[in-house]
């Protein structure tokens, strides 16, 4: 179309308003597009903002109320709210049908918006973050802070060039970032100590933590929801201390809050005033009515266990009683005293005087609403030869995870301690200043001080805390809780509904900062039971035959899970493994090969991590046979063998008290709900190959305690022998004069275990064996050959033999064509010795 008849057309049309659109030289392109019924480009544009102005204005309103509230989803929000705004005023009479066909503004139309109108409302979108006001920036918040430490007669030389440092280093700090602020060098010293008030605070705070003397420490700012998640604190920042020095820099850091102070001399933010003497039971029952209201999986029972013989105490009557069907109850976790006499018979009522611990306790779980309580020392038979004081331990763990709460006592050493802050015991003030318009709160660190009382090193209490499904840990200082999916402190005001994800069913993913105790209990799979018993084994006891009573609640967790666990007298196994190699490849195993390669692979077991040559001194435990870790004390490590079993595997056999053998295959269904420590002997019938093999003492490190390697006939380094002294002293002079037996028990690699197949033999376990006068053997320790030959057996003379196997290396010549590059290749190839060579014998061993 011409310009000349775009002329014409304008003229002849009787439209007045295109008439006069034209007398103000509206452009050609309009002109054409208004012809033929297109909107403009002005129209386009009014269109794409899908808000009129005046309806803009509004929602910048709202979306300024929503940054103050500090959402984090701006975007989503405005986008939502714009949409609501258009559909609202299409909603005029006759507008129905328009209003029904509206969509939602674009994805992108929501940072338009925001950018449009970012000046107004003072935002900004920093790289990878969300939309965030100006005026909150980290750096404002500590301007404001470091401004009140301009007084420096109160501070030392150091402290007082703070504000120099800062002035231009502490502008323009966003949130997701933390900066060091000051770096204290010799501050510390008496003389600058008594002067300065925030030096004085800095090695107050650091005891407090007990700290280990440093000379350096640093100062730093951080975001507060960065580390403690959402509070209810109107403060952003957070102030930390850690030590510098080398040998403990990365190690310590404790948390400091700096708050306002009113004119008054008060905190003007009160969630974060220092903790009061007291425990503040209504902060928790916040948390327990959170957890019930919110939290289903792991935190709440539908229904109690069935536990047989179970008794509680009513906190209000202090009677004894039998449990009545479906009443809550709280359970106490303590400290018993070393050599504490414990109560001979049955009782009906509580003593008129008990310690401290359990008056504190009935006094918290009846501020708590908490009708009876359970404690081991009154609610199970204490009798030794009681028929069900067994019955009772072995349910332990039914106890602790019906249990409402397990009320810990997580300060002392002995229930004389009572709990601190709730009746006679006092707590520890938390440390505070005030300078200079600020007072700085030292937050008590609760992972160390849960980690560091003697609750957590006794040997008892570790199936009491994997157990319950909800911890009230009373610390000298606050309270600490902890279910499956939340962790709160006294010391924290967090909101716990903002810390929580959309469903409220658990905490988000960064809020870890103070989590104590494990997330998810004993663990869900089999592989997890050596975790538990290494911890186990950094434990104490009172007595040293509880070794494995103990440990039983967590074993009986393991047998319901949802592929179980057994153990017999501590070894654990299972018929569906948990080494690498069976689960990926399960096809290939039946369940009874399972059952046989894990239980060899608990026999292997040894005290180091890795096969280093080494032979530890530990003290025996005589109550326990010589094969399980039960037997030894002071154990660093736990670390089963990968056996996998196969031909040459041995046979195994558990001999009852009454005299029978019950095959390892029949164990589960002959052992039942009852316990393996009463049922069955300790002792195991292994049939299987056996040889002689003569070890030499290696000196080369010029260590006190002795190690071993094996000489002849087929060498290797990777021994481990665990004894105590006068047992490796006389291991130590036999060697020499004769050899010693060992029982073959197979394999690691499954890939190379088919002996008929295979080129060669990976990962050989045995285990040492040192004979008695009575004809038993006990078991001393465990030998590994990395690569053997593959065994071959003569039926007739009843023998197997094994030989040494060596790697051969071969460079392939160059190339005619001079190629320099095939001078590199190479390859491996096994090749059988047959002056080593290793004879076993078919025997039956009796260990013990």
């Amino acid at each position: 179309m011409s310009q000349a008849e775009i002329r014409n057309y304008a003229t002849s049309s009787d439209d007045t308003g295109f008439k006069e659109s034209t007398t103000k030289s509206v452009s050609l392109t309009t002109l054409w597009r208004r012809k033929h019924g297109m909107p403009t480009i002005q129209q386009n544009a009014e269109k794409q903002r899908y808000l009129t102005a005046e309806e803009e204005q509004i929602l910048s309103v709202y979306a300024a109320r929503l940054l103050d509230a500090g959402s984090t989803s701006i975007s989503n929000y405005v986008r939502n709210q714009a949409f609501e705004i258009k559909c609202r005023r299409s909603r005029a009479p006759g507008l129905h049908r328009i209003a029904q066909q509206i969509r939602p503004p674009g994805k992108g139309w929501a940072n338009t918006f925001l950018e449009r109108h970012k000046e107004e409302l003072r935002i900004e979108k920093p790289e990878r973050c969300t939309w965030q006001r100006k005026s909150l920036l980290l750096g404002d918040k500590v301007a404001d802070f470091v401004a009140s430490l301009s007084d420096v007669k109160q501070l030392c030389l150091e402290c007082a060039k703070i504000k120099v440092k800062l002035k231009s280093l502490m502008t323009r700090i966003r949130y997701n970032k933390s900066r060091r602020l000051h770096t204290f060098e010799g501050s510390l010293r008496a003389a600058d100590v008594s002067s300065c008030k925030l030096c004085c605070f800095v090695l107050t705070c650091s005891r407090n933590w007990n700290w280990p003397t440093a000379t350096k420490y640093s100062l730093n700012v951080h975001h507060m929801e960065n580390v403690l998640g959402p509070t209810l604190a109107e403060s952003k920042i957070l102030l930390s201390l850690a030590i510098e020095d080398e040998h403990s820099k990365g190690e310590y850091r404790g948390w400091i809050v700096p708050t306002l102070l009113d004119n008054a001399g008060d905190v003007s933010d009160p969630s974060w005033s220092s903790l009061t003497n007291t425990v503040n039971f209504a902060m928790v029952r916040d948390w327990l009515k959170f957890c019930d209201c919110n939290h289903s999986n792991g935190c709440r029972m539908t229904s109690r266990d069935n536990i047989p013989f179970f008794r509680l105490i009513n906190c209000t009557s202090r009677l004894i009683v039998d449990a009545p069907p479906e009443s809550e109850f709280a359970a106490l976790s303590y400290c018993w005293e070393p050599g504490e006499q414990q109560p001979q018979r049955k009782l009906n009522k509580l003593p008129k005087v008990v310690p401290l611990a359990i008056e504190d306790a009935l006094d918290a779980a009846r501020k708590l609403a908490i009708p009876y309580l359970w404690v081991d020392r009154y609610c199970i038979d204490q009798d030794k030869d009681s028929p069900i004081k067994p019955i009772q331990l072995q349910n332990m763990h039914k106890v602790y995870r019906s249990a409402y709460v397990t009320i810990v006592a997580g300060y002392g050493d002995r229930p004389g301690f009572g709990l601190p802050g709730v009746s006679t015991r006092a707590r520890k003030p938390q440390s505070s200043v005030d300078t200079h318009g600020h007072r700085l709160i030292c937050i008590p660190d609760a992972v160390r001080e849960v980690q560091d009382c003697p609750w957590s090193t006794r040997g008892w209490t570790l199936q009491e805390n994997l157990l319950s499904r909800r911890r009230l840990v009373f610390t000298e200082t606050q309270t600490y809780f902890q279910c499956w999916h939340m962790h709160c402190c006294e010391a924290i005001p967090t909101n716990l509904t903002r810390a929580h994800t959309k469903d409220l069913t658990r905490f988000k993913e960064f809020n870890q900062t103070f989590r104590v105790f494990p997330q998810k209990g004993i663990g869900k799979t089999g592989a997890e039971i050596e975790m538990r018993i290494q911890e186990y084994l950094s434990r104490h006891l009172s007595r040293e035959s509880d070794a494995l009573n103990a440990f039983l609640g967590i074993f009986q967790a393991f047998q319901e899970i949802e592929h179980p666990v057994n153990n017999f007298w501590g070894l654990p196994m299972s018929r569906f493994g948990w080494t690498k190699n069976v689960v990926q490849q399960p096809n290939r195993f039946t369940e009874v090969d399972q059952l046989y390669s894990t239980f060899l692979s608990s026999l292997a077991w040894s005290n180091d991590l890795y096969d280093h040559t080494n032979a530890h001194v530990l003290e025996r435990r005589h109550a326990f046979p010589s094969w399980t870790w039960a037997a030894w004390t002071s154990l660093r490590k736990f670390s089963r063998k990968s056996i996998t079993r196969d031909s040459v595997s041995p046979s195994v056999k558990f001999p009852l008290r009454q005299g029978q053998c019950v095959q390892l295959e029949n164990y589960e269904q002959m052992l039942g709900s009852r316990n393996s420590l009463s049922l069955f002997q300790p002792c195991i019938l292994l049939s299987g190959w056996v040889t002689t093999l003569w070890f030499s003492e290696d000196c080369s490190d010029g260590d006190a305690i002795p190690k071993f390697k094996v000489q002849s006939p087929i060498p290797t380094h990777k021994v481990s022998i665990l004894a105590d002294l006068q047992t490796l002293e006389q291991f130590r002079r036999n060697s020499v004069s004769e050899p010693s037996p060992v029982l073959l028990l197979g394999g690691g690699s499954s890939e190379h275990n088919a002996a008929v197949t295979s080129y060669c033999w990976k990962d050989v376990q045995a285990i040492i064996l040192q004979s008695l006068p009575d004809g038993t053997y006990m078991r001393l320790g465990v030998v590994t050959w990395s690569c053997l030959g593959r065994p071959s057996i003569d039926e007739s003379q009843g023998v197997m033999r094994v030989k040494e196997l060596f790697e051969a290396r071969r460079v392939v010549p160059c190339c005619q064509c001079g190629c320099q590059m095939s001078t590199e290749a190479s390859f491996d190839r096994y090749l059988e010795d047959d002056s080593n060579l290793m004879e076993f014998k078919n025997a039956t061993i009796r260990l013990v």
